[in-house]
């Protein structure tokens, strides 16, 4: 598993980042599952990747959630914190 927290400048719901996540995933990436919880400092992404580490793992959701925050206009004022 991997976990990643954003932090917004504007507000915006979880499923809806969700929804994003998984709209911005690849086939082959080995993505089996993405949860996101709303938490008082932003939001906590999780990912579970069929990989051989965890650090390939981070890398792999570090990435989703930045090509994410790029090809959605909305999100231009979320960070990864």
């Amino acid at each position: 598993m991997s976990a990643l927290r954003i932090a917004p400048l504007v507000s915006c719901d979880a499923e809806a980042w969700r929804e994003r996540v998984l709209g911005n995933s690849r086939a082959g990436d080995g993505l089996e599952h993405v949860q996101v919880r709303a938490g008082p400092q932003g939001l906590d992404i999780f990912a579970f990747y069929r990989v051989a580490s965890t650090q390939e793992a981070d890398i792999r959701l570090r990435r989703l959630v930045e090509t994410t925050l790029v090809n959605t206009p909305e999100f231009q004022f979320w960070r990864i914190v």
